[in-house]
């Protein structure tokens, strides 16, 4: 067998392993612009997420295709795109689920994704905002996912929940609390956690990569 056919067959092979590996072969080819993927942070406030929301998924993106490669727009330092291989190796276990606007809901024409693509743009390099405020100045994931929807394509995925809705009883999350807002907690500001986003009726899921 001549040596240069073995070295593609082993080059292609590695391609598919890796992309079964990451749950993502027989799913590639089905993705779309605007896709909203989720999974479990493994950032130092993602348990105190968890035990609030009562939901594992403590971090979300959406995926955009940018020049023949899927990139996931998401809030985590500043707001920032990346590779989705790369995003998805830096949630815990690489595990993952991925939804959609179901289409009894609305639809994503090209019009609405040009002006999702232009909303994400405009946050692109803006600080994380670790006292999940309702501005623009600073952005949390599902904040910046809620916002692409609404400001992008006019469609609001849930209604923004207040702070105190949520399960904050446990230690766990109260010292979270104590570190982030000290004495003045905003109870009653407004929030969309990846909870929420997750369990939106006017989401289906498309693939899940657990």
């Amino acid at each position: 067998m001549p040596r240069t056919f073995i070295v593609c067959l082993i080059i292609v092979l590695g391609s598919i392993d890796h992309l079964m590996a990451q749950g993502l072969g027989p799913a590639r080819s089905a993705l779309r612009d605007g896709d909203i993927i989720f999974q479990r942070s493994r950032s130092g406030q993602s348990e105190a997420i968890a035990l609030a929301t009562g939901s594992p998924w403590t971090h979300v993106g959406v995926l955009f295709l940018e020049k023949g490669e899927w990139q996931v727009l998401e809030a985590v330092g500043p707001v920032r795109t990346i590779p989705l291989e790369q995003w998805i190796a830096n949630g815990e276990g690489e595990k993952f689920v991925l939804k959609r606007l179901d289409p009894a809901h609305g639809k994503l024409d090209v019009e609405a994704l040009s002006a999702m693509r232009r909303i994400g743009k405009k946050y692109l390099g803006r600080p994380y905002d670790e006292l999940f405020l309702w501005d623009e100045e600073r952005l949390y994931c599902s904040e910046l996912v809620w916002k692409v929807y609404s400001e992008g394509a006019g469609i609001q995925l849930c209604e923004p929940a207040t702070l105190r809705a949520f399960s904050l009883d446990h230690h766990v999350v109260k010292r979270t609390m104590q570190q982030r807002f000290g004495a003045s907690i905003p109870w009653d500001g407004l929030v969309v956690a990846p909870s929420s986003l997750f369990n939106c009726p006017m989401l289906m899921s498309v693939s899940d990569g657990q």
